[in-house]
């Protein structure tokens, strides 16, 4: 289960284009997730266990899902 952050991090890993999160996401096994807004969309970015960053990912977790509604829309 992942837990929304008050604030999002600023990641020193790169992201999609250098994007910075919109809100970050912790799992109490050490799991991160980033959601980002990217080319007018949204993108959730998991961290990747085998160390090389970030990557975007195509099924979304339920409290990704509910961390995005509470975002303004992306532009």
């Amino acid at each position: 289960m992942y837990i929304l952050q008050e604030k999002p991090e600023k990641v020193s890993k790169e992201l999609l284009g250098g994007c910075q999160p919109l809100a970050t996401l912790r799992s109490k096994y050490g799991g991160v997730a980033h959601i980002i807004s990217d080319d007018h969309c949204y993108v959730l970015m998991l961290d990747n266990t085998s160390g090389h960053g970030f990557v975007s990912v195509k099924h979304w977790f339920k409290e990704a899902v509910e961390a995005v509604q509470g975002l303004p829309l992306p532009i």
